[in-house]
């Protein structure tokens, strides 16, 4: 595991937090988020993006889950394609944490207020620049939309090693339902 994979791991979460934890992964060699359009600016869900929906859906459809409480974390990439599946599902998921990820401002009012959110980033990320963050929690406070900012003085792009090592990552989430 990785990027927060071993939080689920810790007997003390596993044991105050009921949850099915979903951990997609896409190849190396491609993203859960269609490709960049010529405005640098993503454009959908691949088809690994769509199988994260689908699966969801199964397990809705199951009864197995309570659909007023689907989280959704992920750290680059997978920042960028909470944002985007935020957008094409916008009541969808109760609370998210985007770790170190981007989107388009424009989009932001299709979802904004339908879901809790608390960003993270590194100061001195050379990936994915730190304005990105600042600018989603930008329009957020503009459109007067609560939202949690965290940004890391002195940290690069992997600022998801302090975002998991947070005590209240898991609990936060579990304040929130639809």
């Amino acid at each position: 595991l990785g990027r927060g994979g071993e939080l689920w791991l810790n007997p003390d979460i596993r044991k105050n937090y009921s949850a099915i934890v979903l951990y997609p992964q896409c190849p190396k060699t491609d993203l859960f988020m269609e490709k960049y359009d010529e405005n640098n600016s993503e454009t959908g869900l691949s088809v690994y993006g769509n199988m994260v929906i689908e699966v969801i859906n199964q397990l809705i459809a199951s009864g197995k889950i309570d659909k007023k409480r689907i989280y959704i974390s992920g750290s680059s990439m997978g920042a960028a394609t909470i944002f985007v599946m935020l957008a094409l599902y916008p009541d969808l998921f109760a609370a998210a944490t985007p770790i170190c990820g981007a989107t388009q401002v424009e989009r932001i009012p299709n979802w904004a207020g339908k879901v809790a959110l608390r960003l993270y980033h590194g100061e001195d990320d050379k990936i994915v620049p730190v304005e990105a963050s600042r600018r989603i929690v930008r329009k957020l406070k503009e459109l007067n939309v609560s939202v949690e900012y965290n940004e890391y003085r002195g940290v690069g792009h992997n600022c998801w090693d302090i975002a998991f090592a947070d005590p209240n990552f898991i609990s936060w989430f579990f304040q929130f339902s639809k």
